[in-house]
């Protein structure tokens, strides 16, 4: 796996840190924003076919 540093906006963490606190599983943050971008490349995906 690649490492990328990358900033994200307060309003961005926070939404981020929303779901952590939903979860049972109580991933951590890189975790919840691996998900979160899969999730949207699969969605991207799905609309170009």
């Amino acid at each position: 796996m690649m490492t990328l540093p990358v900033r994200f906006p307060k309003s961005m963490m926070e939404a981020i840190e929303a779901i952590r606190a939903d979860r049972m599983d109580a991933p951590e943050k890189a975790q919840v924003i691996r998900e979160l971008v899969a999730e949207a490349l699969q969605a991207r995906a799905k609309q170009k076919t």
